[in-house]
């Protein structure tokens, strides 16, 4: 019987070791939301996946349905951001963002929209300008974050963070315009946290 296979596009934001020469990944997809599957060999050095395969990239991927996780039959990177895991300023912001997603999404049910926002945002993040290159990479951190709890359900409807949780693009005027609010974000934030027990 042939397998279905599923094409989408999605961010790396996990990978652990499975079994004696697999790997776990966890990818959080345009079409699929959030999946787990595996890649059959990816530790051995002839592996065609294996380059594809690192934390943190952004791959092409195509699908099947397994039984316990799905199975990666092709990857292919298309960005690994380099500018970003090159400067902490910039990757530690980034890495959190991916784990928050990791942690948040739950289950596999496409989110365009929290998709487009999560790319735009890392997209922007490989761009930031060097002045004042690190309160940019903490504010755009914050806006992401908003808007990732915005798409789930986790933000209360609070009329200062309207203008950073509306369905615009995110550019570098809305991130510089985070400063004078960050604070009061964070602790938006870390209530929504407390409250979902997250």
């Amino acid at each position: 019987m042939a397998h279905r296979h599923y094409h989408t596009q999605g961010f790396i934001l996990n990978e652990r070791p499975l079994r004696e020469k697999d790997i776990l990944i966890s990818v959080f997809t345009l079409d699929l939301g959030l999946v787990r599957a595996t890649i059959k060999s990816a530790r051995d050095i002839r592996s065609k996946l294996r380059p594809h395969a690192s934390r943190y990239g952004y791959v092409s991927i195509t699908l099947v349905r397994g039984r316990e996780f799905w199975k990666v039959v092709g990857l292919e990177t298309i960005s690994i951001y380099q500018p970003i895991w090159s400067c902490q300023d910039l990757a530690l912001p980034t890495a959190r963002i991916f784990a928050l997603l990791e942690r948040l999404v739950n289950g596999e049910e496409s989110a365009p929209r929290l998709f487009a926002d999560v790319a735009e945002g890392i997209n922007l993040m490989a761009i930031l300008p060097l002045v004042e290159r690190s309160q940019h990479a903490k504010n755009l951190e914050c806006l992401v974050v908003l808007r990732v709890l915005h798409h789930l359900g986790y933000l209360p409807s609070l009329p200062l963070l309207q203008p950073f949780i509306a369905e615009s693009r995110l550019d570098l005027a809305l991130v510089q315009s985070m400063s004078p609010i960050r604070l009061e974000a964070i602790q938006t934030i870390n209530r929504a946290f407390n409250d979902a027990n997250v």
